[in-house]
């Protein structure tokens, strides 16, 4: 009887690669693989198991109904670091053509994985149009790496964040139901509290800019607080409990570093972080609908992008000046976000997702389509084509 090979099967299944191009930390590798050795039993086991696959983003799966996999995706690493950098560039208003130019050249490359299974000819073109943007790996380099005072920090927090958010979802899992219920009254107090603050202590206010925007922020917490949608709920509590956890474990990795300062900075990657996500995931997933759609007018795509990212940030804003509450509660210190609406870098995110989805790229597209089209590919030559040109051959 033949053994099953389930590191064989993930390669297989998940699409990684043989050689990694980014490699983990090992301090982070080293931490990560400790929490989930300690957090789940034999019977629960959970591995970590850093890949790099066309899949891209950090997931979960189960092998069998019984092995369990916290895959830590180091493609979607290797992203996220460029375009920390290049908001943080954009910004600071730092050589702003090449930073745009680094981000079309990752962005269509990124696409062009994403669109592999489902259109092929599609995801070879996107592959071909990412060229149009390329720069040496010496200016990638000096655009993407530079010394900015946030960005290590950012990226280092943000690892930290992603698994600890990951780790609460196994948690619910595969713990039993009272904790989880548990954490649901903890954050039903913390929002009483929250509110509290809001309207009577002006360290906890904000300065809304009219009305309106004042009652969509105190419905969302009325929302969050009757429980109305219980799949969102969770990816609260995940995000809470990861701000929590990720406080707690940077202390120990930098005992003597100020609380204070440690809050902030992890409240800023945590927005960052859920800011790239969305924006990654927004274009991955909306992408096809309005570049298929002739109809489809800018203004309108540009009213909805407004509205998703105005629902996204107030959730970052509630679910980190939750924890900030939270934080003086526990530690006596709060670092409340006081920029209402303004979450990390979201005008340069709205021109940049508008700008790679309509911009001139429909009409470049649909001519590299036809071209391959006419040049009549089978799907694994077009494949490996793609392959060759965004430099995942893996030999």
């Amino acid at each position: 009887m033949i053994e099953f090979d389930s590191i064989k099967y993930i390669a297989q299944s998940e699409k990684t690669r043989k050689s990694s191009l980014y490699k983990e930390d090992s301090l982070l590798v080293n931490l990560f693989k400790h929490i989930v050795s300690r957090d789940f039993d034999t019977q629960n086991r959970i591995e970590f198991l850093e890949t790099y696959s066309k899949k891209i983003f950090p997931r979960t799966i189960t092998i069998n109904n019984k092995e369990n996999y916290l895959l830590w995706d180091t493609h979607f690493w290797s992203y996220f670091e460029k375009f920390v950098s290049i908001l943080l560039g954009l910004q600071k208003n730092i050589n702003k053509e090449p930073l745009k130019n680094c981000f079309y050249h990752n962005i269509y490359k990124f696409l062009s994985y994403v669109m592999e299974v489902d259109d092929p000819i599609k995801s070879f073109a996107l592959a071909k149009f990412s060229q149009k943007f390329s720069i040496t790996n010496f200016e990638e380099e000096a655009y993407t790496k530079r010394e900015l005072k946030d960005f290590r920090n950012i990226n280092f927090y943000s690892k930290l964040f992603v698994f600890c958010h990951e780790r609460t979802h196994l948690y619910y899992k595969f713990k039993p139901p009272l904790k989880r219920k548990q954490d649901i009254q903890t954050l039903r107090k913390l929002i009483i509290q929250y509110i509290f603050l809001l309207e009577n202590v002006e360290e906890f206010s904000f300065s809304f800019r009219n009305n309106t925007e004042k009652q969509k922020y105190f419905s969302y917490l009325g929302y969050l607080y009757d429980l109305k949608d219980m799949d969102l709920i969770e990816e609260v509590l995940c995000d809470f409990f990861a701000y929590r956890e990720s406080i707690l474990y940077w202390k120990q990795i930098l005992p003597n570093q100020d609380v204070e300062d440690t809050l902030m900075a992890l409240q800023t990657s945590g927005r960052m972080c859920s800011t790239i996500q969305g924006f990654l995931k927004y274009i991955m997933f909306d992408w096809k609908y309005p570049y298929d759609n002739s109809n489809y007018s800018i203004e309108k795509y540009k009213e909805n992008l407004n509205l998703l990212h105005s629902d996204g940030t107030i959730r970052n804003e509630i679910v980190s000046n939750l924890f900030a509450v939270d934080c003086f509660n526990r530690l006596g210190v709060s670092g409340i976000c006081k920029d209402y609406l303004s979450g990390p870098y979201i005008d340069d995110v709205n021109y940049l997702i508008c700008d790679c989805i309509f911009a001139n790229s429909k009409t470049e597209i649909d001519s590299i389509m036809d071209d391959i089209a006419k040049m009549k590919f089978s799907k694994k030559q077009m494949l490996d084509e793609k392959d060759l040109i965004t430099g995942w051959n893996d030999t």
